[in-house]
């Protein structure tokens, strides 16, 4: 079942973990979400929407439950979702999954069939993201995002600092599952949730 918007008015950073084990799909590829960051609005220095809804940020300040895609360093896409109490800005980014549909699919896209989507910009590249669809909802969209079951008792969440921001890194606001292999950076600095 579709993530409904409801779903996404709350702080990211209580939206994050909350994400761990849903499934995102697009193009033919679906995985399971295993690592994601929250960025905070204008309290957040590491956020994009710290100076407020300008420029490429202000999907980040509008409609909750919407996908917020754009390039990191000019190189990579980072998909992330728009959530946030009401009158303030924030997104979650999802670092990290594991592909458990259109595994060949995605192999052809990454040109490698290790490390599928251990990162945000590998991640991107297996679902076919691009920057058209910055905006788009994913409760009605081309890019799905679904729970189908709360997390087994097998999994629990690791909670730590944020990694490859220079600003606000003392935040632990960065989830994961802490049995996946299928994570961007697994032992930083990280305690149980």
């Amino acid at each position: 079942m579709r993530l409904e918007e409801e779903f996404f008015w709350r702080s990211p950073v209580q939206v994050a973990p909350d994400l761990l084990g849903c499934h995102l799909s697009h193009a033919g590829v679906r995985l399971r979400i295993t690592e994601t960051e929250a960025y905070l609005g204008p309290d957040d220095a590491a956020s994009h929407a710290r100076s407020g809804p300008t420029g490429r940020c202000e999907v980040m300040y509008g409609a909750v439950g919407r996908a917020y895609i754009y390039k990191s360093y000019g190189v990579h896409l980072c998909f992330n979702v728009v959530c946030h109490l009401p009158e303030t800005g924030g997104a979650v980014l999802i670092r990290a999954g594991e592909v458990v549909d259109g595994k060949n699919l995605a192999e052809s896209r990454r040109g490698v069939s290790k490390g599928l989507a251990d990162g945000p910009g590998k991640l991107s590249q297996c679902l076919d993201l691009s920057p058209r669809l910055d905006g788009t909802s994913l409760s009605r969209g081309p890019i799905s995002l679904t729970r189908t079951s709360p997390l087994e008792n097998e999994h629990f969440i690791v909670r730590g600092p944020r990694i490859g921001i220079s600003q606000n890194r003392e935040k632990k606001y960065r989830f994961w599952l802490a049995e996946s292999a299928h994570v961007s950076k697994p032992n930083r600095g990280g305690v149980p949730l």
